[in-house]
């Protein structure tokens, strides 16, 4: 899909047109029935006193889906999800919305796996997925339990 571009004179009138821009092209979308799309800035180049910026459209944005903690123990959970297009895999988790953990994998799939470790007995976790390939995708504040000792 090739981006359209736009050349602005100033910079002022460069951000309202390129809000403008997007809110049209939003709003067309929807008129046209559709829900699930993204809008994403490509490039934005800055030529003395003119800013060109290109854009474009997907109407097949990154998403997540079948979130499942699979395996729980006193110590690990094992986290999966799915994308439908490839991407990289990221669990923050911690004891409360407030996440001091985090466990990554950059090797971009479509089945994600992360497995936790080190995990307190018998704790309550708060955890996120986040998915990565160029758009930026997540599924916040789950909950697990781990095991007993």
């Amino acid at each position: 899909m090739e981006p359209a571009k736009t050349t602005f004179k100033n910079i002022l009138g460069a951000i309202a047109a390129g809000f403008d821009n997007a809110g049209k092209k939003i709003a067309n979308l929807f008129n046209q029935g559709r829900n699930n799309f993204a809008v994403f800035v490509k490039d934005v180049k800055i030529l003395g006193s003119e800013i060109k910026i290109a854009v474009f459209e997907s109407s097949n944005p990154l998403q997540i889906s079948n979130v499942k903690v699979v395996s729980i123990s006193s110590t690990s959970a094992e986290i999966i999800w799915q994308t439908n297009h490839k991407a990289t895999s990221k669990v923050n988790y911690g004891l409360s919305r407030i996440y001091d953990g985090e466990k990554q994998d950059s090797k971009k799939v479509k089945n994600h796996s992360i497995i936790l470790t080190n995990l307190n007995p018998d704790t309550t976790y708060h955890y996120e997925v986040i998915s990565q390939n160029g758009s930026y995708v997540y599924d916040a504040d789950r909950i697990f339990v781990t095991a007993g000792e």
